[in-house]
């Protein structure tokens, strides 16, 4: 049943539901550096 539902998903979207989570996750690990580099700025300038 979940490869029918992604199947459809892959068919309706043109990319697998792989591609927006490998996607969503290299949006956090940007979020993720970015708010280590404001702690950082942070931590040098206190």
């Amino acid at each position: 049943m979940l490869a029918l539902i992604g199947m459809i998903y892959f068919a309706l979207t043109g990319r697998s539901p792989e591609d927006r989570l490998t996607t969503e996750i290299a949006a956090a690990e940007a979020d993720i550096a970015e708010l280590a580099a404001k702690a950082a700025d942070l931590y040098v300038g206190a």
